[in-house]
């Protein structure tokens, strides 16, 4: 079946909130969306989301596929007299992108409210200011207002999270819109475990929907710990390397139509000894099932990106993890841009890797 006929499942995983912390409507839309490929769908206390789907040996291995379900986005902090928002960022989304930009306030009846992110006037602003990016807790947010009670009246308090305005769009193989990162990736597991679904699995596989990566990368490394996994894959997007401001940067080898990224080494420059070191027998798994079924795919390294991997790689004992990323553009902007393409080539080597996986497959190191 093609991505094409899954489109309105994107845009609505797209389009539901979960601004870390917040994460109940994206919680019950993945739970929703699992069950109809496994009975057994559970979520922890934290709000991870587990289906697993068993192999026929008891004692098999078990495999654990994760894909963050949160978001990246703002916590309101003041409300003013007069009815604007103060707010502080959840995650990291780019100040640079927030003047004007259409914003999603939720209310604590569960209602969206259109707004945007305040902008001094052309006409008043300094020739300085015109070139001068405003932190977003320096910034504000208009829902329209005009006054602080009639934000109590909306049931806006401080602590109700912000949101990018939905703006899901598609143009030919290419998507654009909110929240690529990471509900591309959560539609990419779902549709994998859609292909697993009444198959003789190698090994048990537990998907994992995972909180609050954008905030911590605490919520798979505690599922993790719950699951016990013997390896872990983490899928989440990378950044797509072919727009003019990044050509010829070499930060990755990942482009629109490159196919799916295997990431053998990830690293963050400026947060020392954090990243993911890479499992290379898993790697080296994956990167066979690749070739052997002809899945477009690219081998990188990460910079500046970590993933659920980063976390889960140190639960109980260890865990071998292997990272894959879809080529993304625009990353934790509001509008997210990728290819159906690279996503189902991500799908394919998923599939493939589950049902091919030696069900005794030696991870041992040394």
């Amino acid at each position: 079946m093609s991505l094409h006929d899954s489109l309105n499942v994107l845009e609505e995983l797209c389009a539901t909130p979960g601004v870390a912390g917040f994460e109940e409507p994206i919680i019950r839309l993945v739970k929703r969306l699992m069950t109809q490929y496994t009975d057994d769908v559970r979520i922890d206390r934290l709000g991870n989301v587990i289906g697993t789907m068993r192999a026929p040996r008891e004692d098999a291995q078990t495999l654990l596929i994760a894909a963050h379900i949160d978001e990246i986005g703002f916590v309101v902090r003041h409300i003013t007299p007069t009815g604007f928002l103060r707010v502080y960022r959840v995650g990291y989304p780019l100040d640079r992108v927030l003047p004007s930009t259409p914003m999603a306030v939720h209310s604590d009846d569960g209602k969206r409210h259109f707004a945007i992110f305040g902008v001094k006037s052309h006409h008043s602003s300094t020739p300085e200011e015109r070139f001068t990016v405003t932190p977003a807790d320096q910034g504000y947010i208009d829902a329209g207002f005009r006054s602080a009670s009639e934000v109590e009246a909306a049931a806006i308090r401080v602590g109700s999270p912000v949101t990018w305005w939905p703006n899901f769009r598609v143009l030919g193989d290419t998507i654009i819109s909110k929240t690529l990162d990471n509900r591309l990736c959560v539609l990419a597991m779902l549709k994998t475990m859609e292909n697993l679904r009444g198959q003789q699995l190698p090994v048990h596989v537990a998907f994992l929907g995972t909180m609050q990566e954008e905030f911590s990368h605490q919520g798979g490394a505690m599922a993790a710990r719950t699951i016990k996994p013997d390896m872990a894959v983490a899928i989440d997007v990378t950044i797509s390397m072919d727009t003019p401001d990044l050509e010829g940067t070499q930060l990755s080898e990942a482009t629109f139509g490159s196919g799916i990224a295997i990431n053998r080494f990830a690293y963050h420059p400026v947060i020392p000894f954090v990243g993911t070191l890479i499992h290379q027998k898993l790697c080296n798994q994956m990167i066979a099932t690749a070739e052997t079924h002809q899945i477009p795919f690219v081998r990188t390294i990460s910079s500046r990106i970590m993933t659920d991997a980063s976390s889960i790689q140190h639960a109980e004992g260890g865990v071998p993890v292997v990272e894959l990323g879809i080529p993304t553009r625009y990353t934790h902007s509001p509008t997210e841009m990728a290819t159906l393409a690279d996503a189902q080539a991500a799908i394919d080597l998923m599939t493939n890797f589950v049902l091919d996986l030696p069900p005794d497959i030696d991870l041992t190191r040394g």
